[in-house]
């Protein structure tokens, strides 16, 4: 997570569009919230998934 949300600061400081590192960065904190912090990557696909309705 550091890594990305030093990629959002020194875009935004840089003036780069910084909309991908951000929605990166809400994507992984989902997954981490999910409880998937110490799984594998492929876990991001489960954060990717829409919630049953």
């Amino acid at each position: 997570m550091g890594a990305l949300k030093h990629l959002v600061e020194e875009s935004e400081a840089l003036g780069v569009d910084a909309e991908l590192p951000k929605n990166s960065e809400a994507l992984m904190e989902r997954v981490i919230a999910q409880g998937h912090a110490g799984d594998s990557c492929a876990s991001v696909v489960k954060g990717c998934r829409r919630q049953a309705r």
